[in-house]
């Protein structure tokens, strides 16, 4: 069974940085997991906008996913899911699509006009997920990339 949790900056968030460290991610994700840390993790919870959240399989730490809600200049409002992603040992058994199928309702239930996720060309997996899920447009885009700091 898998139990999908939201983390605020009230959880224990030392527990959660280090699950994602110990966990094994495939390359495709590219998570960095010393790149986690409670400190930032705070921050980012801080900010009311912020959704994240993580998925366990009998109490076993196997993905995370982070969104933001956005309020358009239109006054429509967004989530902009940024990252799904899974532990190796359990892509393909159903944890994505339960991180996905919550996102979609907390957006449904925070009164968001749309939700939109991007993945890469060839990343055929997240391409099924996504597809399985019945989005009303799929678009193809090119994504453009700026850095500031390493």
């Amino acid at each position: 069974m898998i139990t999908i949790t939201r983390i605020t900056a009230n959880d224990d968030l030392s527990k959660i940085v280090l699950e994602i460290q110990n966990t094994n991610w495939v390359a495709a994700s590219e998570i960095s997991p010393e790149d986690y840390n409670v400190e930032e993790l705070k921050e980012y919870l801080l900010n009311t906008e912020s959704v994240f959240i993580v998925a366990y399989s009998d109490e076993q730490f196997v993905g995370m996913a982070s969104a933001k809600i956005l309020n358009k200049p239109t006054g429509d409002i967004w989530l902009y899911i940024d990252e799904v992603d899974v532990s190796e040992d359990k892509q393909r058994q159903g944890v994505g699509r339960e991180l996905m199928k919550y996102l979609l309702k907390f957006a449904q239930d925070s009164e968001c006009d749309e939700v939109w996720i991007g993945t890469e060309v060839d990343n055929a997996p997240a391409n099924a997920l996504y597809n399985s899920l019945n989005p009303i447009e799929i678009q193809k885009c090119i994504g453009y990339t700026y850095m500031f700091k390493k």
